[in-house]
């Protein structure tokens, strides 16, 4: 219980980045020994989404620029192996699906409502997964996302993305429609690459004020 708390503050952005882990605080406030929070922390350590340091104690791994390439660069491929693994098997009712939350994120982005925007897009992608007969890979999938869910509010200062995001949402309907397993593919790859552009852009030019450590992090690299 422990754990899957602490690793969801992570993920969601509730602990930033260099934020302190005080095991003591956590215990108080969760109602538990300091003995699983400490456990947990190990874990999350082997996870690289804690780093413990000597003489000082446990933080939150900050995301330097060159991890943020590598997971996108990771997720593009297997995300865009995901829509063409998915196209044959996609039915009616799930591009029902699929139409329904691409609606809700132009209503709640033109509404500037990102987090909900953000939250339709998930879900869009993963109606997608989900046909998918890869199950190992959709685990892979996951991972991955939850790691980079730790910057989803950068998103938000960027202009014209959801803009950006709702379009390749269309053709990438549009593909799957046509049964162009191929080109979803190629469309969805880099539909990841361009989150990852835009996440890079943002922490140059003071978006790592969202995730402290982005710009000293690539300069230490």
């Amino acid at each position: 219980m422990v754990y899957a708390e602490l690793r969801s503050r992570i993920l969601t952005g509730v602990l930033l980045p260099r934020e302190r882990v005080v095991a003591s605080r956590l215990a108080k406030e969760l109602g538990v020994s300091e003995i699983p929070v400490r456990e947990a922390i190990k874990r999350l350590e082997a996870e690289q989404l804690v780093t413990v340091i000597p003489n000082s104690g446990a933080v939150v791994a900050p995301m330097s620029l060159a991890l943020v390439r590598e997971l996108f660069d990771i997720r593009s491929s297997l995300e865009g192996l995901a829509g063409r693994t998915a196209c044959p098997h996609l039915t009616p009712p799930q591009f029902a699906e699929m139409e329904e939350h691409l609606a809700a994120m132009e209503t709640t982005s033109r509404t500037g409502n990102f987090p909900e925007a953000s939250r339709y897009n998930r879900l869009f992608h993963w109606v997608i997964y989900r046909a998918s007969p890869y199950d190992y890979l959709k685990k892979l999938i996951t991972d991955l996302m939850q790691r980079t869910e730790r910057g989803r509010a950068l998103f938000a200062l960027v202009p014209g993305y959801y803009e950006r995001q709702i379009s390749d949402h269309h053709i990438i309907l549009a593909l799957l429609r046509a049964g162009d397993a191929e080109g979803v593919e190629r469309k969805m790859a880099e539909h990841l690459r361009y989150s990852a552009e835009r996440w890079e852009a943002m922490g140059r030019q003071g978006g790592s004020l969202m995730l402290p450590g982005l710009e000293e992090e690539e300069r230490v690299r």
